[in-house]
C-alpha cells in the first residue's frame, strides 16, 4: 500500500468516527433532528440493500469474468513465449551441431612413422613420427592411399618406407559424413520455421560442397571399385548428395 492510499484510508476512518460522534449529539436546530427518522431510514435501507447487494454481486461476477479472461490471455502469452523459446533453442542446438561437425573435420589426425636412414649402426635411433591434422591429414592420407593401391607410381617411391594406416582416418571421415546426413534429417524434422531451416541447410550444403565432397570423391577414387573399405562411405555420400540435390558423378 502506497502513502497516498494509506493517507486516504486514515482520513476516511477519522471522518467516520467524527460523523458517528456528530450524528449522535443533540441537534442544535430542529431541521437537523433525525431522532424521528429511524423508520424512514430503515425503510430506505431495506429497499436499497437488495439492489445494492445485487449490483455488488454483478460487479463481482464481472470481476471474476475479467480475471478469467486475463488468465486466458496470460496462458496464451506464456504458451507463445514457450513456443518461441523452444524454436530458438532448437535453432541454436542445430547450429551448435553444425559447428561440432566442422570441429570434427579439424580434429582428424593422420600419423606417419618415417624410419631414419643412417650409415651408423645404432639400435637406439628412433623413427620420426609426423602427425597431420584436419584437412592436411586427409590430404596426406589420400596421397598415401593412392600410392598404396599403385595409382601413383611416383608417390610409391616417396612413401614406400613409411609406416601408416589410412583406415582409421577414412573411418572417422565416414563418421563425419554420417553426422552430416543425420543433421540434415534432424533439421528437416525439428525446425518448423522455413527461414531457419533454409539457413541451416544452406550452411551444411556450403560446408559439404567446399570441404567434404571433394575429399569423399578423392577417397573413393583412391580405392579400387568394390573394396570393402569404401562401401559404407559411398552409401552415406550418395544419401547426402540426394538430400542436397547434387549430381552424382561416376
Amino acid at each position: 500500500m502506497n502513502i497516498k492510499n494509506f493517507t486516504i484510508l486514515i482520513v476516511g476512518v477519522i471522518l467516520v468516527f467524527i460523523a458517528m460522534y456528530l450524528f449522535t449529539r443533540p441537534a442544535i436546530f430542529d431541521i437537523w433532528d433525525f431522532s424521528e427518522t429511524g423508520p424512514v431510514g430503515d425503510t430506505i435501507g431495506g429497499i436499497s440493500a437488495p439492489v445494492i447487494n445485487l449490483f455488488g454481486a454483478f460487479l463481482v461476477y464481472i470481476s471474476f469474468k475479467e480475471q478469467i479472461k486475463a488468465n486466458d490471455n496470460q496462458s496464451i502469452a506464456l504458451a507463445d513465449e514457450k513456443r518461441e523459446n523452444n524454436k530458438s533453442n532448437q535453432y541454436n542446438r542445430h547450429l551448435s551441431l553444425l559447428d561440432e561437425v566442422k570441429n570434427r573435420l579439424h580434429d582428424l589426425q593422420f600419423v606417419v612413422v618415417i624410419p631414419i636412414e643412417t650409415s651408423i649402426k645404432e639400435s637406439n635411433i628412433q623413427p620420426l613420427v609426423v602427425t597431420y591434422n584436419g584437412i592436411d591429414a586427409l590430404n596426406e592420407a589420400i596421397n598415401r592411399q593412392y600410392s598404396k593401391n599403385g595409382k601413383n607410381s611416383k608417390s610409391y617411391l616417396k612413401y614406400k618406407n613409411e609406416r601408416f594406416n589410412t583406415y582409421g582416418i577414412f573411418l572417422n571421415f565416414q563418421f563425419v559424413l554420417t553426422t552430416v546426413y543425420d543433421l540434415i534429417e534432424r533439421i528437416e524434422t525439428n525446425i518448423d520455421d522455413k527461414q531457419d531451416q533454409t539457413f541451416l541447410i544452406s550452411n551444411l550444403d556450403l560446408f559439404y560442397k567446399i570441404y567434404l565432397l571433394s575429399f569423399a570423391n578423392r577417397i573413393i577414387s583412391a580405392f579400387d571399385f568394390g573394396q570393402e573399405e569404401i562401401k559404407e562411405l559411398i552409401k552415406v555420400k550418395s544419401k547426402i548428395d540426394k538430400k542436397l540435390n547434387i549430381q552424382q558423378t561416376k
